[in-house]
């Protein structure tokens, strides 16, 4: 009996150990990257246990303009203050380019830290001069690192709708790359602009961090080195060419903010190239406040007012039913049975674009729905204005990526629309009712227009580079050559658009060389306000000579406009001609 329990202990005891051996194997041996239902990676752990860290680059790509200057980052010359800063005496030619308040606070900073520290980090301290940090760097201090690192803006300066900002979503993470489970879920992750649609690309595959070695109660090892932990690489993080110009952009921002536009925005395309050159967007974005703030204005279809009748005038000009050159009654409203609140006479079809009478257009277009039911689709289309304005297509194994969110397609109807009803149709004629487009698709038209009738989509990113700047991959030019405008019709229009600034509704461009169309489309406001606010548009493209620029300006949802939607637009288009 006694032997049996002997045995039985003695087993009991060799299970235990081989279990234990076995699980000490596991975790030396097999699951050092991924132990648990968590995957926890053992060595970084341990790491940690032992080391304080900085982290000098998180990994992710740089979206820079078309001189390579960052757009969503921002290099930083820094000082590293180490954990054991109050431990050690600092040289006098540190301490002389602070006060004694800042010399508190930056070692106060420390020591609440109960780590390192980047100086920029230390709020009320002054900004250090590049000299200054050479001569910081020559102190050889053991407390002391100047160090470059670079930062992700928590929301980027310049084009900030565009380029957009990132942010950290688990479940975001985990849905959209399920695939990539060796990277961390907490990596931040694009949430508008750019920075979204390009995120496969930007992602950040792990980061670059300075480590300082600590014992086993937390407190620094004196004497042994900072080292350096990362994958240096002269390929990766990838980089984001944009078209954008910043002296472009920052003007277009200037200009908005000095008119007084709350709501709207700008932008400015190369007319050959269809390359974004500006894009602006008011309000503001603020991340604490993304509800409100984080639509790309745009990016987003409104109701155009009279821009549409660009498309109508297109139609009439080459529909063999109607009369162009007959007179027009502009005493008239667009329904043809009362006075319009603004009676003009009689006008030609050329006056009648000018001065945007609406009776016009509205009895132009009844006459050649009635024979043709999907014209202002067919010339819509011809102009490029019924496909997604942006530029869409394969990188790689991702397929259709879209270089904008969102790339909304154009409307004319919607399913309740009845196209032969006479209320209906005079709306949609003036870009009322259902007609909604956005700002960059009717800056495509224009330099659709521009350009002779070639359509092709709007590129905003050219090229996706190594670290190194050498290109990956290149977004190529899309032509459309299909459905296009006669030579003749887009001559006929580019006459009727320098009419409207010479002669017409926008005369206060007048020998500014400008070509272009006004619009407004009247937005009713809430039931117990029953007050009526305005989108007001100026679309357009310049020097009339030799178009090289297309460009739109929109001043939404107020009532308190004055022009100054047009007069922006001719101060911008100015400062481009005149040169740097």
């Amino acid at each position: 009996m006694k032997k049996r329990r002997v045995y039985g202990f003695s087993t009991c005891i060799l299970l235990g150990f081989f279990i234990l051996l076995a699980q000490l194997s596991n975790l030396q041996l097999f699951s050092t990257e991924h132990y648990g239902p968590d995957h926890v990676n053992l060595l970084e752990e341990s790491v940690a246990q032992r080391t304080q860290q900085l982290e000098i680059h998180d990994g992710r790509g740089a979206i820079v303009d078309r001189d390579l200057v960052p757009l969503n980052r921002k290099d930083v010359e820094d000082i590293m203050l180490a954990p054991y800063l109050n431990e050690l005496a600092l040289p006098e030619r540190f301490q002389q380019y602070f006060t004694e308040e800042e010399m508190d606070k930056m070692l106060k900073a420390v020591k609440e830290t109960d780590g390192p520290v980047y100086y920029t980090d230390i709020d009320g301290l002054p900004e250090l001069t590049s000299d200054q940090l050479v001569k910081i760097q020559e102190l050889n201090h053991p407390a002391l690192y100047t160090v470059q690192r670079s930062m992700q803006l928590d929301v980027p300066t310049l084009a900030s709708h565009l380029v957009g900002i990132v942010s950290e979503n688990r479940e975001a993470f985990e849905e959209k790359y399920p695939e990539l489970t060796d990277v961390d879920t907490d990596t931040p992750i694009g949430g508008i602009g750019l920075e979204k649609t390009m995120d496969p690309f930007l992602l950040s595959k792990g980061s670059e961090r300075l480590l300082f070695h600590v014992d086993g109660n937390g407190d620094p090892l004196l004497g042994l080195d900072i080292f350096y932990r990362g994958d240096p690489d002269e390929y990766y993080p990838l980089k984001l060419k944009t078209t954008i110009d910043s002296t472009y952009q920052q003007k277009a921002e200037a200009l908005l903010q000095e008119y007084g536009i709350d709501k709207g925005g700008v932008v400015l395309l190369d007319v050959r190239t269809r390359e974004v050159l500006a894009m602006a967007s008011l309000p503001a974005l603020e991340r604490t406040n993304l509800s409100e703030t984080a639509t790309n204005h745009i990016l987003t279809r409104n109701m155009p007012g009279s821009v549409f009748k660009v498309v109508v005038a297109a139609a009439a000009l080459e529909h063999p039913k109607v009369n162009t050159r007959q007179s027009f009654n502009c005493n008239l409203n667009k329904d043809g049975e009362s006075e319009s609140s603004r009676p003009l006479g009689a006008l030609t079809f050329e006056e009648s674009f000018y001065q945007s009478c609406n009776y016009t257009f509205a009895s132009l277009t009844k006459d050649m729905l009635a024979y043709s039911p999907t014209v202002l689709e067919d010339y819509a289309d011809k102009l490029g204005l019924m496909n997604p304005p942006g530029w869409v297509g394969d990188v790689f194994k991702e397929q259709d990526v879209s270089q904008l969110s969102p790339n909304p397609a154009g409307t004319i109807w919607s399913e309740d629309d009845q196209e032969n009803v006479g209320e209906a149709i005079t709306q949609t004629a003036i870009g009322g009712k259902n007609v909604m487009f956005s700002p960059l698709s009717i800056a495509n038209m224009m330099a659709t227009i521009a350009d002779g009738g070639t359509k092709k989509e709007v590129r905003v990113v050219t090229d996706l580079l190594y670290e190194n700047n050498v290109s990956l991959f290149s977004f190529d030019e899309h032509e459309d050559k299909e459905n296009k405008l006669s030579p003749y019709t887009v001559n006929q229009l580019q006459k009727l658009l320098m009419g409207v600034t010479e002669q017409g509704t926008a005369q206060a461009l007048k020998g500014q060389s400008i070509a272009g169309k006004t619009g407004t489309a009247n937005i009713r406001g809430s039931k117990e306000e029953e007050s009526i606010d305005n989108h007001y548009w100026f679309a357009g493209y310049f020097p009339v000579e030799q178009p090289a620029y297309a460009m739109v300006v929109v001043d939404l949802n107020t009532n308190q406009n004055g022009g100054r939607h047009v007069a922006l637009f001719g101060d911008f288009a100015q400062s481009i001609m005149a040169g740097p």
